[in-house]
Parts: structure tokens; sequence; C-alpha cells
């Protein structure tokens, strides 16, 4: 029998097997077979933390319907959207953007955590952006949503104010722009 596959009892290869084997005069250690690769074991402790990330279903009690509980932001998660929306409207080539594509722009992190009621509050409480509140309905009977626009004399953020005035050249909306035409 060949001195480099050995075989047990049973007849079963045992280098097949994942017996420890290296070849003689090797430098290398021996191969150690695993149930997973090695990348997976490193991020196991992150698993039960991320198990609880989405919020979960609550049964209404006299329909029976299943709901989301409303959605409350933290601190920080807070700051973040705050910041994304600032910077997506000061640093935009659009001069003011509707609500449903500053929600559709949003990363998938915060996408999951906000909602149109949500952003609307957030947008309200943002010194430097202004609402601009339209009437009407567009041509496929809709009505037209509300545009929101950065203002840079009401930016706290220096070095944003800076970047777009100084940067891109832009001193915020013209006074004719912020009403809607009717």
């Amino acid at each position: 029998m060949d001195s480099s596959h050995s075989r047990n009892v049973l007849g079963v290869d045992n280098t097949a097997a994942g017996v420890k084997r290296s070849a003689p005069g090797s430098l290398l250690p021996p191969f150690e077979p695993s149930s997973s690769p090695p990348c997976f074991k490193c991020h196991s402790s992150h698993t039960s933390e991320s198990k609880n990330r989405y919020p979960t279903p609550v049964r209404s009690s006299s329909l029976g319907i299943l709901s989301t509980p409303p959605p409350q932001l933290s601190c920080k998660p807070a700051n973040t959207l705050q910041n994304h929306i600032t910077n997506h409207l000061a640093f935009s080539r659009l001069s003011s953007t509707p609500l449903s594509a500053l929600l559709s722009n949003l990363p998938s992190s915060l996408a999951q955590l906000v909602n149109k009621e949500l952003l609307i509050d957030v947008l309200n409480n943002l010194h430097c952006v202004g609402e601009i509140k339209r009437s009407g309905k567009d041509a496929a009977g809709k009505p037209l949503e509300s545009e929101y626009c950065y203002t840079p004399d009401r930016d706290t953020d220096s070095g944003r104010r800076d970047a777009v005035v100084q940067g891109m050249g832009r001193v915020g909306l013209r006074a004719c722009r912020r009403t809607h035409k009717v």
C-alpha cells in the first residue's frame, strides 16, 4: 500500500477525510478543514446585533392587522439624515428638489428608518432648507408636491456654506423662484 495514502479500519482514505497531514519536509503547517470559511468566523459576533435591526410588526388588537410602529430616530441617525438632506440640496445641480426625490435618494441605511412624515418633520426643522409650496395638479392629474431648496445664508455649517457660495458660485434661490406660479 502506498505510504502517501493511508486508510483507516473502515477503508476510508484519511487524506480525503481531512485528517491533518503535511508533506514531509514541508515548512507549511498542516491543513485543518473547517465547517465555515475563516472570513465568516471573524464576523460571527456581529450577527446577533444585526438580527434586531428591523422593526418588528405589531398586531393591532381590534382588527388583527399588522402595522409597523412609527419610526423613531436616535440622535446619531437623525443628525446623519439632516446632514445628508442638507448636503443633497446644497450640492445638487437642481435649485429645488421635490420630497419624493429626497426620499428616494436616501442611503439604504437611512431609507429603512424614514417615512414620508418623518422626512417632512426633519425638513421643517432645518433652518437652511426652505419649502416651495405648490398647488394644482400635474399632467397626470396628481397633486403637485412641495419642493425644497437650500438657503446658504441660514446654514450654520460654515464649511458647507463657503463650498456652495465660493466653490460653486451659487448664492441660493432667487426670491421669484421661492414661490409657485399659479
